[in-house]
């Protein structure tokens, strides 16, 4: 076997209890070899999405967005749709993280838009999740639930288990909103 050693870079890594900054760092390391040697762009647009998603997860937001942005702008030179829809849902959590409020929205919309477009609905439904937990976490309610409803729409319709979690962050959210009223 030739080549560098490490983990496997198409696979976001995610750290484990005990594990932080200098894990992170060994994986970009470990990955970066391996990204620059190959011919294929796609592969390396997708290695850049999940080194971002690796920094994200540590909390390291800068380098998360410099991945993520370089792995959009490869994703749509190649014209792959897909892979830069599933990268734009990932900056959009950084730029939550980030309280980027507008930015975050911006991502997580282009998103869905994309896999709209594509036809694709799990996805669809999966980033609508996503903005649903982040309007959540932003102070909006409302705004979360009719992401969630609409999610849950496109769940029900595939006949996805997944339908059952985002029914329940929906009622534990209209129980929240009840109990505040009263």
């Amino acid at each position: 076997m030739s080549g560098p050693q490490g983990p496997d870079p198409t696979q976001p890594w995610q750290p484990t209890q005990g594990e932080g900054q200098q894990s992170g760092e060994d994986h970009t390391q470990h990955v970066s070899p391996w990204q620059q040697s190959s011919g294929d762009q796609g592969w390396q647009a997708t290695v850049l999405n999940n080194m971002g998603w690796c920094h994200a997860r540590l909390g390291e937001y800068e380098q998360a967005l410099s991945s993520g942005e370089q792995a959009i702008a490869l994703h749509q030179e190649l014209g792959k749709r897909e892979s830069e829809a599933c990268a734009w849902d990932s900056l959009g959590y950084v730029h939550a993280q980030l309280g980027h409020h507008d930015a975050a929205l911006a991502c997580f919309n282009r998103s869905i838009t994309i896999f709209r477009e594509l036809g694709d609905r799990f996805n669809e439904a999966d980033v609508l999740t996503h903005l649903g937990d982040f309007q959540l976490t932003a102070g909006e309610p409302v705004l979360a639930g009719e992401a969630w409803q609409l999610a849950l729409a496109i769940l029900d319709e595939l006949q996805h288990p997944d339908a059952r979690d985002v029914r329940s962050k929906l009622a534990a959210a209209y129980l929240a909103e009840a109990s505040a009223r009263d």
